[in-house]
């Protein structure tokens, strides 16, 4: 989850047009880097669902879930009605994922006691060879499902966009 994070906050970092590339509008390069740092944090903060599932422990994953999402909402609300920016929404986005991310931490530290301090090569290596066929076979079925809004927001704009998102 890290690495893939990482990356993509690393991208954003080093080339903010990419963004304009891909949406049609340059004003997006200057949110660039915080975007990245956005999917990163989030990336890297759902790990806590799918870990609490994978360890059977329903009742907090259940919270997990729930409180993801009424903080996720609430501080966004929040960041609109006190800023109501674009950067706002973006930077409640980032606080979201840090404390998403530092109940991650907390988590796997209570459950997995040293989980930092440890490493197994071989453990990696079978996790891989399980996981990375399925991540690209799903990460290939979002991009197909998802590539309409590529080409809608890339070919007619952000306003465009937003109502053919609604829309659809």
């Amino acid at each position: 989850c890290s690495l893939v994070g990482g990356a993509a906050w690393l991208l954003l970092a080093l080339r903010p047009s990419l963004l304009a590339l891909l949406f049609g509008q340059a004003a997006l390069e200057g949110y660039a880097p915080l975007i990245g740092l956005v999917i990163a944090l989030w990336i890297f903060g759902a790990c806590l669902e799918i870990i609490s599932v994978a360890h059977q422990d329903m009742k907090l994953s259940t919270v997990f879930i729930l409180g993801s999402s009424i903080s996720r909402t609430v501080i966004l609300i929040a960041m609109a009605l006190a800023f109501g920016t674009i950067r706002s929404l973006i930077w409640g986005a980032a606080i979201h994922g840090a404390l998403q991310t530092v109940v991650l931490l907390i988590y796997l530290e209570s459950q997995f006691p040293g989980f930092a301090r440890q490493f197994d090569g071989g453990m990696l290596r079978t996790q891989l060879s399980y996981a990375l066929p399925l991540g690209i076979s799903g990460m290939l079925f979002t991009f197909q499902t998802d590539m309409h809004n590529y080409f809608v927001s890339h070919q007619l704009g952000p306003v465009v966009f937003a109502a053919y998102a609604i829309g659809c």
